[in-house]
């Protein structure tokens, strides 16, 4: 039945561009008149898009340079046939350079840095780390695992120092090899009678060739107990072996451990000497400088550094000559390398916490704070079950009403304009949008002036408007049009997000339910298309299906598909006795539109199928056409007078427009409160409700995602809901506002605004930003592009409206639906960080905060590779890396806390956990196929129809022919209807 097409396409003088000379009142007049928000104002039109091939050269030349090993006939080799399909691939491989070189700057910062810039520094120990597999010589640290003593002179085997009656292990081995006749020559010098081996003032050694222990008791032992003869190591073989000796690092002590010591500690030059075992010289056999007993005697001077005392030359000899003998190790001290390097990480440590807990004290504060004071009541005030059954209590009487009364009775209507009146005289020159009678849409068969439609049009069904004074929740009602979105999907889940819709608490006489089918498709499994599947769920219909012939419209595809066809019905919605209870059922209006293609691919595989974004824009350029008065295909006249006879009111009167996913259910309060924050605040000109999972349990898949909607609403949204600058208002369940009021007989063009239906409507996809822009990511670049051209409105987070959803369930279709989510938030974040005039200064700003989460976002696959070497590092290694361990307890700790302090049910932890397990897939797997597929702009897996066809919509074939596409005023159509000539 919605294969029949008219084959007898209305001809006309219509062009692709309105001719303006025949609008009304001309954009360029209204912003001249009312001055507000001028567009005179504006900057002249250009490419909206930063990252733009034609604007941007050197983009395109760094892309060719990174890929400059791939000549066109060896991409051409694997698939790569077209010349925009190559250029996506090269732009893909930019980007991905750009990944690859934040994770090399983050893996630089987070392992190399340290090392490159504490140039020579060793590795240290504190005294107590000394364990027994290693020893101390000259206050540094030997490893002797592995080591075998060579053989001794008299000895066959070689001497295991660890396991041996010499029990080394642990020990100072610093008197086995002394550092003689270096520094302290000429200082210590033999006596006469000197029994130390010396020739010409040379020394064997200076103290007893024996082991000590490190905390060493000053107890005095001059008895060798050495093996044959050679624990003093003067032989060169041995010295030769010390030099061989694996050396783990100095031993160092802090400046506490120094003062507070009990041993006789000082420091020259960063080496801690230990004055008391100037005591183990051998004096009966060699004589040394006062200077050295003087040092071991003043008890002054304990504890402190005596670099200063000593700097005559000979002191200075003398002092160099104690760090050859009774150095224990070094301070505790830093190079400026090194402490550069930590002053690096502390305040990168200080700069991620500080995010992470203004995150978490923000979300508590607008739990706490902002949430409760949003939407229509308090739950202290006023709880839904009360509030539900005001609603039903009053609607049976506009339910059962015949026809509106008040749209054909100029006194009466006059009357419903005094609060929300949209069409001014005039004289009004502060207005931003108007209407004016000037002469054109005349009625040609009585001369009258046309201010609305003919009354005779309106269905007897209609459910009457109730007096403009009626504030059944203590705020003055708003019309809302309720945006229906479907593709491929089955009866049920329609049907479940009609029933939700048409059930709301909102009174239907403010609610029109417009639902757009995206082509004559039918759903993988689905007997009927869905098409027919919601002409199924109408009735009461004003024209009879099978009378209703298809109109014109330029769509945002290319080529020939730029020109597409829909049908327009306009009835009411069918309940089934079995989904909603007939005490529950209230006549609720409805407008379906089905794209249905041209004649030309009525064999194709999805006949009029142009892409979500091209149904939005329908409604949006229909809603522009009306706001500006402006020239209006026949499809925009259709749907005008459709409303008009199901609601008896002007399409002019709606101010709002929820828009939601065919597979949604929202709950039954979702539009008392989304209206309510939207009539309190007039500023506001977009806000989202919260998304549940309705599959919870259903898989792993399904699983994993429960905590991950949780903290991207409660966490994220609340965060930036705080600041006024929610950056993404899911499709699937948000409320944009169409015209904003300013002041009496004054409205500001939001959703309609002529700028945000152009860029958003851009049909030249020259580059790979555009492309993940326009055809993956169309519901948050429509918020985007909200926050660019109104930097100064706001957008927010509401709590209190609440859906539910079905996720994916298997990993195929979330790996297919996340990598479009991801590539379509990179770009995105990219066009936001470019706006400058987000709340905020500086660090303090949303600009800098979007270009941490972009940030953030391109090094997600390496911050959980690094997270994961740490924590295994962390587990084998020491020194434990304490500082990483807190900020990553720090950054996965305030989520829990926030489950602790803001939720009613503790299951969330539970999933929280899951989500901990999951966060591989998250943080690596999702991520890094999303970025590899870059340059793939198809739905994959996403939403399954008969056929199996994964294509996009960005296809160009063909050119464009505007000429069968009538463009006029509503009123010139009015007019001619009335002079019979349609």
């Amino acid at each position: 039945m919605l294969s029949r097409i008219n084959s007898d396409t209305e001809s006309g003088t219509g062009s692709l561009e309105p001719n303006r000379r025949k609008t009304l009142v001309r954009r360029g007049e209204i912003a001249r008149q009312f001055g507000f928000e001028s567009f005179s104002s504006l900057p002249p039109k250009r490419s909206h898009l930063e990252v733009d091939p034609k604007s941007s050269p050197y983009w395109i030349m760094f892309c060719y340079f990174i890929t400059f090993w791939a000549p066109p006939q060896f991409l051409k080799l694997f698939g790569l046939e077209t010349k925009d399909r190559r250029t996506a691939w090269r732009e893909k491989m930019g980007l991905i350079a750009i990944i690859l070189s934040f994770g090399v700057i983050i893996a630089f910062l987070t392992f190399g840095f340290t090392r490159f810039v504490c140039v020579g520094v060793t590795k240290r120990f504190k005294e107590t780390e000394i364990t027994k597999e290693s020893v101390v010589i000259n206050g540094r640290a030997y490893d002797l695992s592995d080591f075998a003593h060579h053989a001794a002179a008299e000895s066959d085997d070689g001497i295991d120092v660890l396991n041996s009656s010499a029990d080394a292990g642990g020990k100072d081995l610093t008197f086995l090899f002394q550092n003689v006749n270096g520094n302290c020559k000429g200082l210590i010098k033999p006596r006469d009678n000197c029994t130390i081996p010396n020739e010409d003032d040379n020394l064997a050694w200076y103290m007893p060739c024996q082991m000590r222990p490190l905390d060493w008791n000053n107890t005095l032992n001059f008895t060798f107990n050495q093996h044959n003869g050679y624990s003093c190591h003067t032989s060169a073989k041995s010295r030769e072996f010390l030099f061989d000796m694996e050396v783990q690092g100095d031993v160092y002590y802090t400046w506490e451990e120094i003062q507070n010591s009990s041993r006789n500690l000082v420091v020259y030059n960063g080496f801690v000497l230990d004055m008391d075992l100037v005591s183990w010289f051998q004096k009966d056999d060699i004589s040394y400088p006062k200077l050295f007993d003087m040092l071991m005697n003043d008890k002054t001077m304990r504890g402190y550094d005596i670099s200063l005392l000593l700097t005559e030359p000979h002191e200075r000899q003398a002092a160099n000559c104690l760090i050859e003998t009774v150095k224990i190790g070094v301070v505790d001290a830093s190079s400026i390398g090194c402490i550069a390097s930590k002053l690096v990480l502390y305040i990168s440590l200080a700069f991620v916490l500080s995010i992470a807990l203004s995150k978490f004290l923000v979300a508590c504060y607008f739990k706490w704070v902002v949430a409760p004071r949003q939407g229509a009541f308090k739950k202290s005030y006023q709880t839904l079950d009360q509030v539900d059954s005001e609603i039903l209590n009053y609607s049976p009487k506009y339910v059962t009403m015949t026809t509106e009364r008040f749209m054909c009775e100029k006194a009466l209507a006059e009357t419903a304009l005094k609060k929300r009146k949209f069409i001014p005289s005039l004289n009004a020159s502060s207005s931003t949008t108007f209407i004016a009678n000037n002469g054109f849409g005349v009625d040609l068969k009585n001369g009258q002036f046309i201010e609305t439609l003919g009354p005779d049009l309106v269905s007897a069904n209609a459910v009457e408007q109730p007096p403009v004074n009626w504030e059944p929740f203590g705020y003055p009602l708003a019309h809302t049009m309720c945006l229906v979105t479907c593709y491929s999907e089955d009866e049920a889940g329609i049907r479940t997000t009609m029933d939700s819709i048409a059930t709301t608490a909102y009174p239907n006489s403010h609610k029109l339910i417009v639902v757009i089918c995206d082509g004559l498709i039918t759903g993988a499994g689905n007997e009927q298309s869905t098409p027919d599947i919601c002409l199924g769920l109408m009735q009461d219909f004003v024209t009879p299906p099978d009378a209703v012939d298809p109109y014109s419209y330029v769509s945002v595809a290319q080529g020939v598909k730029r020109h597409n066809m829909a049908l327009v019905y306009a009835g009411f919605y069918k309940y089934d006795d079995n989904t909603v209870t007939p005490s529950e059922q209230k006549k609720t209006p409805v407008l379906l539109i089905v794209k249905c293609g041209t004649e030309a691919e009525a064999n194709a595989a999805k006949p009029g199928n142009r892409g979500k974004r091209d149904s939005q824009i329908i409604l949006m350029s229909f809603l522009q056409a009306i706001t500006y008065n402006e020239r209006m295909s026949e499809l925009q006249f259709e749907m005008m007078r459709a409303i008009w006879q199901v609601t008896g009111i002007m399409a002019t009167f709606y101010e709002l427009l929820l828009m939601v996913d065919a597979d949604t259910l929202v709950s039954s309060d979702c539009l008392t409160h989304m209206d309510a924050e939207m009539v309190k605040h007039p500023e506001i000109m977009g806000l989202c409700g919260e998304t549940q999972i309705a599959n919870k349990t259903e898989s792993w898949v399904t699983m994993i995602q429960v905590y991950e909607y949780y903290i991207s609403h409660h966490q994220a949204k609340a965060f930036e809901s705080v600041f006024r600058s929610v950056t993404c208002l899911p499709g699937c369940f948000c409320m944009y506002r169409i015209k904003s009021p300013k002041e009496y007989n004054c409205w500001v063009p939001i959703l309609a605004n002529s700028e945000i239906v152009n860029k958003y409507s851009d049909n030249v996809l020259n580059s790979l930003h555009k492309k993940n822009l326009m055809l993956l990511g169309e519901d948050r670049y429509l918020t985007s592009l909200m926050l660019r051209a109104f930097p100064t409105r706001q957008q927010v987070f509401v709590p209190k409206a609440t859906c539910k959803t079905v996720v994916p369930d298997k990993f195929k279709i979330l790996l297919s639906q996340r990598r479009r989510w991801i590539n379509s938030t990179v770009h995105n974040l990219m066009e936001l960080v470019l706006v400058k005039d987000l709340c905020g200064a500086f660090c303090f700003s949303m600009q800098f905060i979007i270009g941490i989460e972009l940030i953030g976002t391109l090094v997600l696959p390496a911050s959980i590779t690094f997270t994961l070497y740490v924590l295994i590092v962390a587990m084998v290694q020491k020194p434990t890396p304490w500082m990483t361990l807190i900020l990553m307890l720090t950054i996965f700790g305030l989520p829990a806390l926030l489950i602790l302090v803001t939720v009613s049910s503790l299951s969330y932890l539970i999933w929280m956990l899951i989500y901990l397990l999951s966060l591989p897939v998250w943080n690596f797997v999702l991520p890094a196929y999303a970025f590899w597929k870059f340059d793939d702009f198809s739905w994959g897996d996403t939403r399954k129809t008969q056929g199996g066809d994964k294509g996009g919509h960005g296809d160009t074939d063909g050119e464009f022919d505007g000429s069968k596409i009538v463009h006029m005023t509503w009123r010139e159509y009015e007019s001619q209807r009335l002079a019979g000539f349609r």
